[in-house]
C-alpha cells in the first residue's frame, strides 16, 4: 500500500543516486522554455506529451509511440530506453545523450518529444497531450 512509510524505505536509495550521480547533474543542460522557444524549431504536426513529474509520463510516452507506429515492434524499431526514440526537450540528464537532438529526423512520423512543461508553457503551434494525476498519489510515487 501506498504510505508515509513506503516513501521512508525508498529515501536510502534517493539519496545514494543523488551523490551517486552529482558529477552528471552539473553537465546535464536543462532549457527554459524562453530558451527552448529561441532554439526549436517545432512542426505542425509534432506532439509533446507534456506531464508533470510522476503523473504517467513513461506510460503516455509508450502509448503515443505505440501508435505512431502502428504497433510494429522489434527488429530495426527496438529500442532500450524511450529516450532512445523520444528525445526529451527540454534536455535535463538526457541532453548528455547523443540521441536526445530535438531537431533531428525520428524513428516515424509525426515527432514525439518528452516535456514536464506547464500546459501553458506548451508551444501552442504543436499538438499537446497532456496529464493530470491526483496529488497523494503523486507525492508517493517512485
Amino acid at each position: 500500500t501506498l504510505g508515509p512509510m513506503t516513501c521512508l524505505q525508498a529515501l536510502p536509495w534517493k539519496i545514494e543516486m543523488q551523490i551517486k550521480t552529482w558529477p552528471l547533474q552539473k553537465k546535464a543542460e536543462i532549457l527554459t522554455h524562453d530558451q527552448l522557444i529561441g532554439r526549436w524549431q517545432p512542426r505542425p504536426t509534432d506532439i509533446i506529451v507534456a506531464v508533470p513529474p510522476k503523473s504517467g509520463t513513461t506510460w503516455l510516452l509508450q502509448i503515443a509511440h505505440q501508435l505512431r507506429m502502428r504497433g510494429v515492434w522489434g527488429g530495426e524499431v527496438d529500442f532500450e530506453d524511450q529516450t532512445d526514440v523520444i528525445p526529451w526537450l527540454e534536455g535535463g540528464s538526457a541532453s548528455l545523450l547523443a540521441v536526445n537532438d530535438i531537431h533531428g529526423a525520428q524513428i516515424a512520423e509525426p515527432r514525439l518529444y518528452k516535456s514536464h512543461l506547464r500546459f501553458q508553457k506548451c508551444p501552442q503551434s504543436v499538438k499537446r497531450i497532456y496529464c493530470f494525476r491526483d496529488l497523494k498519489y503523486v507525492l508517493v510515487s517512485d
